[in-house]
């Protein structure tokens, strides 16, 4: 690819060098006190993107997770939470033996047919964007089994050009160490943020007032407004997650916080709203941080009796059956062991009689229906 490295310095006309200087700047004022929005701010100095995702590659590239999504379209970030594995395996490929400060347009690695089959690339245009591209952050050699990247969005019929490949590898190492600083959204002397940090049960979601719109969220908080969104009688749709923080905004005017239920019992919802004033945190106008935290209660209180399953075994048989998250996100949300989440659940399956999560299901809801 183009241009990667301190190098590629030499290779940029002097105004090109002098807008590396202030992204890089820009960049090194990023603190532990500012978001994961404020270094693509920094990055707007010299490219014009609009937005995009932080996610990290696990496993050698097996696993994607994407934690952030910053500036983007809501629909943009519903088509990628929404999309088939599939297809984000297709869109990601390019990227999972890229180098480090490598940019891969999206235009150029995804052509022809295989172009076709991703739903996301026909969402963008939709959307009033252009090219999209992915960014590896980090070297192989910092940690090859953990790698962070980039994802970046243009505005309308807009590309990248060779200049914008270049100086974005010469400050690979720049957004890697503002990445390391801010690894979170927030972090500040407050309590509430401090919490915020330190969970990852937690869901948020970042509201500009002025517009009404997300500035950022966590993969969390789409996670719970999905579960939740019919149950606190807000409408599906592109916008779900906006409507949802502005009905927690509305909600909590009055009160401390706003309870959902879910409709089908086994959790409650807790969401608080918090204003962030611009003077006190890195931010560059007033924001509302909506926080979620989701209950879950045994609702099939006695659907389990008989087999014996420790409290954590429960605990974990009721994430088999009640979400659909993987064995490694239901042992993040445990804050255990992947290793042992994965013992467990070999010990669920032994004394439930049953050898996979889908039978597991199906006796459930046969005990529900009997």
């Amino acid at each position: 690819m183009i241009g990667r490295g301190v190098e590629g310095m030499d290779r940029l006309s002097a105004e090109d060098r002098a807008l590396v200087t202030m992204t890089r700047e820009a960049l090194r004022r990023v603190s532990t006190q500012g978001s994961s929005a404020a270094v693509f701010a920094a990055l707007r100095y010299c490219t014009p993107i609009v937005g995009g995702f932080i996610g990290t590659f696990t496993r050698g590239g097996v696993d994607a997770v994407v934690s952030h999504a910053v500036g983007l379209p809501e629909s943009v970030i519903e088509g990628w939470f929404d999309a088939p594995r599939e297809q984000l395996l297709l869109m990601l490929s390019p990227l999972m033996c890229a180098e480090g400060g490598q940019l891969i347009s999206d235009t150029q690695a995804i052509t022809g047919r295989a172009r076709d089959k991703i739903d996301l690339l026909h969402v963008l245009p939709e959307a009033g964007l252009g090219e999209a591209a992915g960014y590896m952050v980090s070297d192989p050699k910092w940690n090859p089994r953990r790698r962070t990247f980039l994802t970046f969005a243009l505005d309308e019929k807009a590309c990248f050009s060779p200049r914008d490949h270049l100086m974005l590898g010469v400050l690979r190492e720049d957004i890697h160490a503002a990445l390391q600083r801010v690894q979170v959204p927030f972090v500040s002397s407050q309590s509430i943020i401090a919490q915020l940090t330190e969970n990852r049960q937690w869901g948020f979601i970042l509201v500009a007032p002025r517009t009404a719109s997300c500035v950022e969220m966590n993969i969390r908080a789409r996670e719970l407004v999905t579960k939740y969104a019919s149950s606190a009688r807000v409408e599906g749709g592109k916008y779900v997650v906006s409507s949802f923080a502005m009905r927690s905004v509305f909600e909590t005017r009055s009160l401390d916080a706003w309870v959902v239920k879910h409709a089908k019992g086994g959790g409650e919802l807790e969401i608080t709203v918090h204003e962030l004033k611009k003077e006190d945190h890195a931010i560059g106008e007033d924001m509302w941080l909506v926080m979620m935290e989701e209950t879950m209660y045994p609702h099939h209180v006695g659907i389990f009796s008989g087999f014996s399953l420790t409290a954590r075994e429960e605990e974990i048989a009721i994430f088999l059956v009640e979400t659909g998250l993987s064995y490694k996100e239901i042992a993040d949300r445990l804050g255990t062991k992947y290793d042992t989440v994965r013992t467990q659940i070999n010990s669920i399956y032994r004394k439930c009689g049953v050898h996979s999560r889908s039978e597991l299901m199906a006796q459930l809801k046969g005990r529900r229906s009997s």
